[in-house]
């Protein structure tokens, strides 16, 4: 990921989620209502998670093997068996052959007299 991406995470978050539990802290301790630093707090740590998995998985000698064909459409094909996004995944995959078919169609254009053209699908 790090040498396909430009950022692959993004430092920023780290930092804007330490503000918000500053900023609900203070509001907390001020008495003011809708304040809630704990809801943040586990934000930052699942952010924390996250940030480790990412930059566990990217360090250099990370050993990744980029999958054939095969394994390629092993993994659409698992994505299209989950629960909440198989059904979207499958209609992506759907749309996208019907785009890829299209997009390679061969037309052939012939002049004919009076300068207009007739386009026959599939001549040569």
């Amino acid at each position: 990921m790090k040498g396909n991406s430009i950022v692959p995470y993004n430092n920023a978050i780290l930092n804007y989620l330490n503000y918000l539990i500053i900023q609900e802290s203070d509001r907390a301790a001020a008495g003011k209502p809708r304040s809630e630093p704990d809801a943040t707090k586990q934000q930052r740590k699942e952010y924390d998670v996250v940030f480790e998995v990412l930059t566990k998985e990217l360090e250099p000698g990370a050993n990744r093997e980029v999958p054939d064909k095969d394994g390629v459409d092993q993994l659409v094909n698992n994505l299209c068996g989950l629960k909440h996004w198989g059904k979207r995944v499958q209609d992506i995959k759907t749309a996208m052959g019907g785009a890829q078919s299209t997009a390679y169609r061969k037309r052939t254009y012939r002049a004919t007299k009076g300068g207009r053209q007739s386009s026959r699908q599939g001549e040569p």
